[in-house]
């Protein structure tokens, strides 16, 4: 789902990035929010992204859900900042049953970012927030790009509802 665009000044809202594999570029798999044309309700929903410089970033007092996603590999796996001076720092909120996984900083916040997360392995970090764990996600072949969890993981059943956590193929 496209969804709307901004016309005239006007923001994106209720956009969907679904079921998307995002690797292998030098920059971010979805970057939102250029003040005054911030983008509301964005949902990025069952996406793997691996081998980028950011996973989601978010600015200028823009609204992210990141829901089911794995990110594997990045500089940042969630990022959240103020580009422009009194443009506001993103809002990366509602996010659960994600993984992010071997990136050099897992979330990146900066003046003015709001991040709320649930239900996810962020490995390397203890983030605030209800059933959020930092442990091996156990893939089956990370090297080979297979991000599968193996029986055992510690992301199988423990995310919100008793769901996986991290992108379901």
């Amino acid at each position: 789902d496209t969804g709307p665009s901004p016309v005239n000044g006007a923001p994106c809202v209720d956009v969907v990035i679904e079921d998307c594999i995002m690797h292998n570029f030098s920059d971010k798999g979805v970057s939102v929010g250029d003040a005054p044309d911030d983008t509301q309700n964005l949902i990025i929903r069952n996406c793997l992204m691996f081998n980028l410089a950011r996973g989601v970033q978010c600015k200028a007092d823009s609204v992210v859900h990141v829901i089911d996603c794995t990110i594997v590999n990045t500089t940042n796996g969630l990022h959240g900042f103020e580009k422009v001076a009194d443009t506001g720092g993103g809002i990366i909120d509602g996010c659960y049953n994600n993984i992010l996984s071997s990136n050099t900083v897992p979330i990146a916040t900066q003046i003015d970012t709001v991040i709320g997360i649930e239900y996810s392995n962020i490995q390397g970090a203890v983030w605030p927030g209800t059933g959020n764990l930092n442990a091996d996600p156990l893939f089956r072949d990370a090297a080979s790009r297979d991000y599968r969890l193996l029986p055992g993981s510690p992301c199988i059943g423990t995310g919100k509802f008793g769901d996986n956590m991290g992108v379901q193929y």
